[in-house]
């Protein structure tokens, strides 16, 4: 991790990290029969609490899987009057005519801490919460076209190419940019896309563009003699970092485009949000995202003696402003349960007239 991790440094380097080598240590020499299943309970028992990484697994569990935020809201109850409210527990969201009101969501790792009361333009009332729940991939397309009463629906379910009919599909959908840009509104669902390769995207989005998309953005490699995978890098190169950054241009966009997210949008596919929140005219429905951006480049290593897989990654990343969003995501514009999104997004085109004419 010294060596490669791309966020070694940033959560503290040798003054957080070499203390809980020395804590695994000593729970390793109290056990009668140290175990490979051992060590990789004392490592999430080390690691977790200090790592913010929405990528790093150990032994496939993620250490930063009790920490992400989930949504909550109160259904059905929408007020245009927020005076008074707690702001974190008050959204924007779709009312049940379609106007754009206001309701109750926050985001958290305890729903019991939420109030179950309060007092709406004027009225006391009761508050249910309920979590909201990911769209989920019900289908193995990667991309495909769809309408919802004629508004048309771009589904883009993965960025990863796992299957020769995938990999096509994802070869038309980054051609296809051209295509959207003549389309005066559409959808742009990508509910559960957990990444894949960001390529796509960025071809997509040069094509609807007509030039590269350029959000504001940083990006570092770190090298090392483990993350030597596709590149011989020179010696002297050892232990140092490659970075770029983009300063980052708004992009005009004539096409009002309803971006759908929910919290199985990650990686690449959390990308494909970032380059969207880079252009006008662009409306974000849902929940927040996975939260899984920092540290990019990720890949498998395995302990040489128990053969414990490692997945971590030898980058660090960040977009609009120097903060780790892992576990929180990209927030929406307005807040619904992503799961009756279709149902939202309708409701919104058709109270303010923006449903494709005939």
């Amino acid at each position: 991790m010294k060596t490669t991790y791309g966020a070694y440094d940033y959560f503290g380097g040798d003054e957080v990290f070499l203390p809980l080598l020395d804590q695994v240590k000593a729970g390793l020499a109290q056990a009668r029969y140290p175990t490979a299943s051992l060590l990789s309970d004392l490592l999430d028992q080390a690691l977790a609490p200090v790592l913010r990484d929405g990528h790093f697994s150990i032994d496939g569990k993620r250490v930063m899987a009790d920490q992400e935020l989930t949504m909550y809201y109160v259904p059905g109850l929408f007020f245009d009057d927020p005076s008074g409210l707690d702001p974190d527990c008050v959204k924007p969201t779709v009312a049940g005519d379609g106007h754009i009101a206001y309701g109750f969501a926050a985001l958290t790792h305890n729903p019991l801490s939420l109030p179950d009361r309060a007092v709406v333009e004027g009225k006391e009332v009761p508050l249910s919460w309920v979590a909201a729940a990911p769209a989920g991939r019900t289908d193995p397309d990667a991309y495909r076209e769809t309408q919802w009463e004629g508004l048309p629906v771009l589904h883009s379910r993965s960025m990863a190419g796992r299957t020769p009919e995938q990999e096509e599909q994802l070869t038309c959908f980054a051609a296809s940019g051209p295509e959207w840009a003549e389309r005066p509104a559409f959808v742009f669902d990508v509910r559960s896309n957990s990444g894949g390769n960001s390529r796509w995207m960025a071809e997509w989005s040069a094509g609807f563009l007509g030039g590269p998309a350029r959000p504001k953005r940083t990006f570092a490699h770190k090298y090392s003699a483990l993350s030597v995978l596709s590149a011989d890098y020179p010696k002297e190169e050892m232990g140092t970092w490659s970075v770029y950054t983009e300063e980052g241009t708004f992009a005009e966009n004539d096409s009002l485009i309803l971006l759908l997210q929910d919290t199985f949008t990650a990686s690449a596919g959390e990308e494909a949000v970032q380059i969207l929140r880079s252009m006008d005219n662009v409306l974000i429905l849902g929940s927040n995202t996975s939260g899984c951006s920092l540290v990019p480049d990720n890949h498998t290593y395995y302990l040489p003696h128990t053969g414990l897989p490692l997945f971590f990654g030898t980058g660090l990343y960040f977009d609009e402003r120097p903060e780790n969003r892992d576990g929180t995501g990209f927030l929406p514009d307005l807040w619904v349960d992503p799961q009756y999104a279709e149902e939202a997004v309708l409701r919104l085109c058709k109270y303010y007239d923006l449903m494709p004419q005939e």
